[in-house]
């Protein structure tokens, strides 16, 4: 029996993580929350939701005050 045999719908038990087909650096730091809206990014250190794209998640990581709540790495434990 072929694995495909014993998995029908191809699928894979490997969480999918959601981005854009981008090289751009900011999605090290965030993920796609719904595939269907390319905008709504959400911090994969914080949560944050960014709801205008990868720039304001970048501004939010690199801590730059006014667009979006500054992202403190120091409370964050690894």
């Amino acid at each position: 029996m072929s694995s495909a045999a014993s998995n029908p719908s191809g699928s894979t038990s490997k969480p999918m993580i959601l981005k854009r087909n981008s090289s751009d650096i900011g999605w090290e730091y965030g993920v796609l929350v719904d595939p269907n809206n390319l905008n709504v990014i959400k911090c994969k250190y914080c949560g944050l939701q960014v709801t205008t794209g990868i720039h304001r998640l970048k501004l939010h990581i690199a801590g730059i005050r006014g667009e979006v709540n500054i992202l403190y790495l120091f409370s964050i434990k690894p």
